[in-house]
Order: C-alpha cells, then structure tokens, then sequence
C-alpha cells in the first residue's frame, strides 16, 4: 500500500512543506518564476504499456 495511503496526513504535509520551501527559496534567490510539474507514483504502467 502506498506510503500516501497508509498516512495520508503525512504525505500531505510533506508535498505542502516542501513545494512551499522550495517557493519561498526561489523568491529569497530571486528566481522570476516557478514551473509546475507532477509525477506519478506507484506501479500503474504508462498508457503505452497498458
């Protein structure tokens, strides 16, 4: 069972903490702008192998 499944409080506050720290860095270096990008966990295939 996925880590987000089992604890999914935990999971969270870790994705939240972290893409703010990762913003507020950003802005204190100046940094003009931020790019979203999201991943995929566990072992579902790509549609290409389904």
């Amino acid at each position: 069972m996925p880590r987000s499944v089992k604890n999914p409080l935990a999971s969270n506050e870790a994705n939240v903490t972290g893409t703010v720290s990762v913003l507020v860095a950003a802005k204190d270096c100046g940094v003009p702008a931020a790019v979203a990008a999201s991943s995929v966990y566990g072992d579902t295939p790509p549609d290409s192998e389904r």
